[in-house]
């Protein structure tokens, strides 16, 4: 939902990211030298995720696979696209990678069906999801008021060119959000190292809408005193 004036926002609003250094995970992977429709297909009924890593010529890959209950476990967390893993591939070594596609069963939304990754090098541009968290929900003034919050967009695409310490989420406070305002992208202030995806799009991450903001019980009761 569109809130009522796009260009009205919270001036007092705030908004800011998170830059948490974390250990790099590990996921435990085995090599595999097949691919195909038939050899994927088995290599799900066993329990595993064909996957794939990628590096940065056409012929640099490794075809791998990944437990099933690994990946999910992983993909529950928010942070998932925005988070250097170093896969340990049986045999072949440690390769240092960041996500970048992740494909579930049409049918069976919480089965992941292939996971592909990419390279990770430090300071070389690469393409992330960066969590976005709605803060002081209880307590924002649009939805005391009687307004609904929409939640338009969860993630925002980034490109990132710094090291692994990739910034965990982007927080917003929405306390003094009053119904008819919203808060785009073009309000928060990215970490350096940080670009949007397309910089010249305006995100609307959440907006209140419905009910009477401030403004308009003061109209009317300016307007009720004159008669």
């Amino acid at each position: 939902k569109r809130c009522h004036n796009p260009d009205q926002r919270p001036q007092s609003a705030n908004h800011r990211t998170m830059t948490v250094i974390r250990a790099i995970p590990t996921i435990q992977a085995s090599c595999r030298t097949a691919s195909g429709t038939h050899v994927a297909r088995a290599i799900r009924g066993s329990g595993r995720v064909p996957s794939i890593i990628h590096g940065t010529r056409p012929d640099d890959k490794e075809l791998i696979t990944i437990d099933h209950s690994e990946i999910a476990r992983l993909r529950r967390k928010p942070w998932f696209w925005n988070t250097v893993y170093d896969v340990e591939v049986e045999g072949k070594g440690i390769f240092r990678v960041i996500p970048r596609c992740h494909q579930r069963h049409y049918l069976y939304y919480q089965k992941t069906v292939n996971v592909t990754f990419m390279k990770f090098q430090p300071f070389k541009r690469h393409l992330i999801q960066v969590p976005v968290i709605l803060e002081n929900e209880d307590t924002c003034i649009g939805i005391k008021r009687g307004g609904l919050l929409s939640f338009n967009q969860d993630y925002l695409k980034c490109w990132w060119d710094g090291d692994e310490n990739i910034p965990q989420q982007i927080s917003i406070d929405i306390r003094n959000m009053d119904i008819g305002q919203a808060v785009h992208s073009r309000n928060i202030t990215l970490p350096d190292g940080l670009v949007p995806h397309l910089s010249h799009h305006q995100y609307s991450f959440a907006s209140v809408t419905g009910g009477q903001s401030a403004e308009s019980i003061e109209a009317v009761k300016a307007a009720t005193s004159k008669q």
